[in-house]
C-alpha cells in the first residue's frame, strides 16, 4: 500500500454557483485531499515531500472548490494536515481523482 498524506481544506466564499447537492448560496466549503507517492513521481526530494504534498493539495482543492464558489473570499484556503482518513470520506466517491491525489467536495455547517 503506497504512503499517503491527508489534508483538510477550508474555504469561505460570498455566493455559490451549485444547484446541485450543494446548495445555491451556501458559502463555505471544506475539500478533503489525499495525496499518495505517486502524485511526486520521483520529481520531488524527500526533504520537499510535505511541502509538496501540501502544495498540491492546496492547488486540487483551488481547482475544486473555484467550480462551487464564484467568490472565494478566503483565497487559497485554510490547509490541514490529517493524521487518518477522515470519517466523512470513508465509504464517498472522489469528487476528483488524478495520478495519485484524490479530492471530496464537503459542504460546512453553517455558523
Amino acid at each position: 500500500m503506497e504512503p499517503v498524506t491527508y489534508f483538510q481544506v477550508d474555504f469561505e466564499g460570498a455566493e455559490t454557483t451549485s444547484t446541485g447537492q450543494l446548495l445555491e448560496g451556501y458559502g463555505r466549503r471544506r475539500v478533503f485531499v489525499e495525496v499518495g507517492s505517486a502524485a511526486y513521481d520521483g520529481s520531488v526530494d524527500t526533504g520537499s515531500k510535505d511541502v509538496a504534498a501540501e502544495e498540491m493539495a492546496r492547488s486540487v482543492a483551488v481547482e475544486l472548490v473555484a467550480e462551487e464558489l464564484a467568490d472565494l473570499n478566503g483565497g487559497a484556503g485554510l490547509v490541514t494536515r490529517l493524521d487518518r482518513r477522515p470519517p466523512a470520506i470513508r465509504e464517498a466517491e472522489p469528487d476528483l481523482e488524478d495520478r495519485g491525489i484524490r479530492a471530496w467536495l464537503a459542504e460546512l455547517p453553517e455558523q
